[in-house]
């Protein structure tokens, strides 16, 4: 990529990887004038951000071929009009440069670290609900308005780093050990009493021969605070993750740090919590979730827990046995996110598991919910979408390449996750409608999952019509309408 643009490799940000069937040898994207072999092949999108412009790379599996998805050609379309070509971007955020570039060393001085190994991804305006830039610390107060400001990200050695901001850029704050007040502050420890004076002691007086002891029977033991056992084969991999912190029912494995264990399992409690009181059932009664790094490490979990590993993405499996456990090679720190939309799915599957026959529901509020941040009484709360789906959505409304809403409602598993660009992100969009434009109804829908009231994929459409009182068709139109205000 950075060749085929013409700038240095350090200037471009792997975003994302997704595995594709190309419908032929041109890798899904035909040059005019070409043949190419007409059968199926196995691959790669892979998505990477130079200059707040998003550009893909098409491969093949083993990585041999690799096509950049630009002036292709499609035998069907008609012959367009001679006119000057114009390259979709991402809508970029109009800030002062200034403010980026304070940012860039504010976080090049938290990582210690020059300012030039450090370069600007993205920026993402936001809301935030209060004056701590929604990373508060423990002991401290804020003012309690809506500030607006910006989250900034950053990478440094192939990891992303978030910055918070206010409007101003006066104050920059990196979201790392940020305090929840809604967590219960821990028992203070007991003051240590005096030890009593020692008394004389005193000739005991006779007694009479006691009567036999019963015989002593064995005191049962203590019940462990987490009584859930590993299979065999994980023992030996333990020593992969040496910093374990556990908050409330989660645990939280790295080879990152001490204090990434920690926030990553305040918040993963977090998670649980908000997802156990949201549907009925779970997979367990707590969660563990494993970070590395290290593709070698991650490896080793994918010959028990299998998964496609794509170089550069989010690397995830879950493997489940009395709790779910779930390994992840983060795509950015903090990593928050990916565990609000994994452990999402946990949950959802216990309650509904026919929700993996089509995926809609499943990843669309999977993806909706990966977009919010916890409010002070526990609440995850969502303002705006996660950038994936208002971007993508975007980019494919231009091109006029959306999924007609009823085809996308429709959509068996393995069609879905097979254009997974188009389908997660409308799929996304479509939730955030939902919940914006009929106040009541998502929750309505996850009421009647939890009370068994809806067995199929078809059982939750005729619902949702009827909740929202419009046809498909019809919110298909609105959903157009609704979806450029929130990118």
């Amino acid at each position: 990529m950075a060749g085929e643009l013409g700038v240095p490799a350090g200037e471009i940000t792997a975003v994302g990887a997704e595995p594709v069937t190309w419908s032929d040898a041109s890798l899904g994207c035909a040059k005019e004038g070409h043949a190419y072999i007409q059968v199926l092949v196995p691959g790669y999108r892979f998505t990477f951000l130079h200059d707040s412009v998003v550009h893909d790379v098409h491969s093949d599996e083993p990585g041999t071929n690799l096509v950049r998805p630009v002036d292709c050609y499609d035998p069907a379309e008609p012959e367009p009009e001679p006119e000057t070509a114009t390259p979709t971007s991402v809508p970029a955020v109009v800030v002062d440069e200034n403010l980026t570039d304070r940012a860039l060393a504010f976080l090049a001085s938290e990582l210690g670290v020059p300012d030039s190994e450090v370069t600007s991804v993205g920026i993402l305006a936001v809301t935030w609900p209060d004056g701590s830039l929604g990373c508060a610390a423990e002991g401290h107060a804020y003012i309690q308005v809506l500030v607006p400001g910006y989250r900034l990200t950053f990478s440094h050695d192939s990891v992303l780093y978030d910055v918070h901001s206010d409007e101003r850029g006066t104050h920059f704050v990196r979201p790392v050990g940020c305090h929840d007040p809604s967590e219960p502050e821990p028992a203070a420890e007991p003051e240590p009493q005096p030890e009593p004076e020692p008394q004389p002691e005193l000739e005991p007086e006779p007694q009479p021969e006691p009567e036999p002891e019963p015989e002593p029977q064995p005191e049962p033991e203590a019940a462990a605070v987490w009584q859930f056992a590993y299979p065999d084969w994980m023992v030996p991999l333990m020593a992969d993750y040496p910093y374990m912190h556990e908050v409330g029912v989660a645990r939280v494995y790295s080879d990152i740090s001490p204090d990434f264990s920690r926030d990553h399992a305040v918040h993963l409690n977090k998670v649980f919590k908000f997802f156990d009181g949201y549907y009925v059932n779970n997979r367990g009664d707590a969660v563990e979730v494993f970070y590395t790094t290290r593709p070698e490490v991650f490896e080793k979990i994918v010959e028990h827990c299998p998964t496609i590993f794509i170089p550069g993405a989010r690397n995830l499996t879950g493997c489940y046995g009395d709790i779910a456990r779930w390994f992840i090679m983060p795509y950015q720190i903090p990593d928050y996110g990916t565990l609000q939309h994994e452990i999402g799915h946990d949950f959802l599957f216990a309650t509904w598991p026919r929700s993996e026959e089509y995926s809609w529901f499943k990843e669309g509020t999977a993806m909706y919910f990966e977009g919010g941040h916890f409010d002070a009484s526990g609440d995850l709360v969502v303002t705006q979408p996660h950038p994936y789906c208002s971007i993508l959505y975007a980019r494919h409304a231009d091109a006029d390449a959306l999924i007609p809403l009823d085809v996308l409602l429709h959509t068996p598993k393995a069609e879905f996750l097979a254009d997974n660009e188009r389908t997660y992100s409308q799929s996304c969009m479509f939730v955030h409608y939902l919940v914006d434009e009929h106040p009541g109804v998502l929750e309505g829908l996850v009421q009647r999952i939890n009370a068994q009231q809806i067995a199929t994929n078809d059982d939750l459409v005729t619902a949702l019509i009827s909740a929202t009182g419009l046809a498909i068709e019809e919110m298909e139109t609105r959903l157009r309408r609704y979806v450029p205000s929130k990118i």
